[in-house]
């Protein structure tokens, strides 16, 4: 994961409500197939995102192409059992 140049706001939920990305958010992973297989990308990015997920120590936030939010998590929010 590196930095990123993105600033709070660059991106908003779907009812508009902008996210921090600088001060909430401050590493990127970024995803690519180097094939450019677009369809294993999305599988790969949805599969690393559900990992971070079901581990629930981080609060991310999965975005595709920085414009759409597909799903956000907030540190404590893995299911317990």
């Amino acid at each position: 994961m590196t930095s990123h140049d993105f600033d709070d706001g660059d991106i908003v939920t779907a009812d508009g409500t902008p996210i921090p990305l600088r001060t909430g958010y401050p590493y990127l992973a970024d995803i690519r197939d180097t094939t450019r297989d677009l369809h294993r990308q999305q599988q790969a990015a949805a599969a690393i995102f559900a990992a971070i997920k079901a581990d629930g120590r981080l609060k991310t936030v999965y975005v595709d192409d920085m414009q759409h939010v597909l799903d956000m998590t907030e540190p404590g929010s893995r299911p317990i059992g």
